[in-house]
């Protein structure tokens, strides 16, 4: 932790007598969620003080309640010289209501005075918002965004760095429905965000002048953007460096864009490392020839071109110390194998096995690929489909959509007790949103999203040795073998 934060801390330690006359602390017995409006931002934090520090302006109370359940209550939002806090009754983890200070009207929060708090956001609120420019830079424990509502960007211009460096934010799944139609910069929106992947081609962007570095580093983005409309000004400087935009959504992205009556002319698209196949030739040379575009740093690949194998699932789960891939098709024409590939970075990767396809099918074929030694850390993983040689011996191929988990040095064991007979109790449980337990031979057995501090029914089962699959919030899943036994 930075000096810094110690030293502010320290302050707000010094304020602390004048703060205690305006907190008011109602601890104890209220339902969870009683006090949460819908005017309210609402996220889950984890704090190792008493103090809770973030800076910002238009907030004047918040309501907490701790994780598990057991504290709640209200405190007001203290000022020790540019610095807001308010105070919790103990270190841990609570969600935060956040109360506007003037209804229906918040101005700007942002946690970089301790960037390691936030954990989940889950309700924007009603409430208008000033700007977001750089309201959870380096947020790095903020892993999802499960709310199912939108921020209110009604006088919202900046957007700028708002998501920079959250290396852990991988769902998101509500933020193409956001309302960005006022905001005119987005530069280093969701730059070095690994492990981000939203689709955000319904945006309305015509008015964002500023779209650099928007996703530079984003390695696991791999969206098309062609549906967007380019406001004549906008600068797109990096927009796609370092990213996971692949060969067929760069060309699509290139293909909407030219075939957009409304797209400006003499613009700048820097490209590097990104390539367009056969489709995106004339688009390109429209937007360059055409359009007077600069696009540098992206190449022309003769082999992206879309392959007959319709690909309708591809998953990656934890299964003990392996992870497991498993995808299917529905169609599948000359089509001669899969090659799975894996990266630690998002940019750089490597076959680590490969399964021979069907071939010739019209019907769903399912398959299965176990990764026995995954990295420490972010695991990427995508396919190559690959056909069979043309009779010029040309190879095609084409790539998945890219999928991640993250594997720690030590991974607690989530599921108790083990052997389990009549109850398998789960722990953090705000984390899973749904489980299942399989048999040795993979029949499915139980499934459900009551989680709850009751536990699951085990009590028919057949003895022996069962799988539990947990589903996660925030998109990941892990799995934990058990033993049933009476």
């Amino acid at each position: 932790m930075s000096n810094l934060y110690f030293s502010i801390l320290n302050k707000c330690h010094r304020y602390r007598l004048v703060a205690l006359a305006l907190f008011s602390l109602l601890a104890g017995s209220q339902r969870a969620h009683a006090q949460i409006e819908a005017t309210d931002f609402v996220v889950t934090i984890n704090t190792s003080e008493t103090f809770v520090l973030f800076s910002g302006n238009g907030i004047s109370s918040v309501y907490y309640e701790s994780i598990p359940g057991g504290l709640s209550g209200f405190a007001t939002v203290g000022l020790a010289p540019s610095i807001l806090y308010f105070e919790v009754p103990a270190p841990g983890k609570y969600r935060i209501a956040f109360k506007p200070g003037t209804p229906g009207q918040f101005g700007q929060i942002r946690f970089d005075l301790n960037p390691l708090l936030l954990l989940t956001i889950e309700q924007w609120g009603t409430s208008l918002w000033d700007s977001f420019a750089f309201s959870f830079f380096s947020c790095v424990n903020l892993s999802a965004i499960p709310a199912t509502d939108s921020p209110n960007l009604t006088n919202v211009s900046s957007l700028q760095a708002m998501f920079l460096n959250c290396t852990s934010l991988s769902s998101a799944p509500n933020i193409k429905n956001w309302d960005v139609g006022q905001v005119t910069s987005m530069r280093d929106m969701f730059g070095n965000c690994p492990l981000f992947n939203e689709q955000l081609n319904s945006w309305n962007v015509t008015n964002a002048i500023d779209m650099s570095n928007m996703f530079q580093g984003a390695a696991a983005f791999n969206q098309s953007l062609g549906d967007w409309t380019l406001n004549a000004t906008v600068s797109m400087d990096n927009i796609f460096a370092g990213s996971g935009v692949d060969c067929f959504n760069y060309s699509n992205t290139l293909i909407g864009w030219a075939a957009n009556p409304s797209i400006p002319a003499s613009r700048s698209l820097g490209a590097p490392g990104l390539s367009y196949g056969p489709d995106a030739l004339a688009a390109r040379d429209f937007l360059v020839q055409t359009k007077n575009w600069t696009i540098t740093g992206d190449t022309f690949d003769n082999t992206c071109i879309k392959l007959p194998v319709k690909l309708v699932s591809f998953d990656v789960e934890k299964e003990e110390s392996a992870v497991l891939l498993n995808w299917s098709t529905t169609e599948e024409i000359h089509s001669d194998y899969f090659e799975i590939q894996r990266s630690i970075d998002g940019q750089k990767w490597a076959s680590i096995g490969r399964q021979t396809a069907h071939g010739e099918s019209t019907v769903m074929q399912t398959y299965l690929y176990r990764d026995l030694s995954p990295a420490t850390g972010i695991n990427y993983y995508r396919l190559k489909m690959v056909d069979h040689p043309t009779e010029n011996n040309v190879v095609r191929f084409s790539y998945s959509s890219i999928r991640h988990l993250i594997f720690d040095d030590a991974r607690e064991n989530l599921v108790y007790p083990n052997p389990a007979g009549q109850k398998l109790f789960l722990k953090e449980l705000g984390r899973v949103r749904n489980a299942a337990i399989f048999t040795a031979t993979g029949i499915k057995m139980v499934e459900t999203d009551r989680i709850s501090s009751e536990g699951i029914d085990v009590s028919r089962l057949s003895n022996g040795v069962h799988t539990v699959v947990l589903h996660f919030n925030d998109g990941t899943s892990q799995s934990h073998k058990i033993i049933v036994r009476e």
